[in-house]
């Protein structure tokens, strides 16, 4: 009778073991942590999985559950939106203004269709008045 070791050892000294007997079961703090490792900077999903013992499309199918878009655990209530924009003047010393001109335009979508294109030199309360008006106008 062939034992373990004797098999093993046909097949390069490496056996894995391989548990199909029943269905896995992942706490949903689980796989709200291994969600929050796989956006974090330089995360490998494959390497992820590995770690955890899941497939890599589990992590992909817990992300969707997570954004809201696949039912399921860490739902995001409120759809994505953008948030206002407060320029205040003050950089904080995080970076200085660059000193190379600007060519490209600045695009401002405004609520349904409108779009306003800013080109570099275009007086700021002229710009303030405009966008108000186009707000008013929705």
């Amino acid at each position: 009778m062939e034992t373990l070791q004797t098999i093993a050892a046909g097949y390069g000294g490496r056996l894995d073991v391989v548990d199909l007997g029943r269905r896995r079961r992942f706490s949903d703090d689980f796989k709200l942590a291994v969600v929050a490792e796989s956006y974090a900077t330089g995360a490998v999903i494959t390497q992820l999985a590995r770690r955890y013992g899941v497939h890599p499309s589990q992590i992909y199918v817990w992300r969707a559950q997570a954004r809201g878009d696949g039912g399921g655990v860490g739902r995001i209530s409120e759809p994505p939106a953008f948030v206002p924009l407060v320029a205040t003047g003050d950089h904080g010393g995080l970076c200085e203004p660059s000193s190379a001109p600007v060519s490209a335009p600045l695009v401002i979508v405004l609520s349904g269709t409108r779009r306003v294109e800013v080109h570099p030199g275009f007086d700021a309360a002229t710009l303030a008045a405009l966008v108000t008006t186009l707000e008013g106008l929705a």
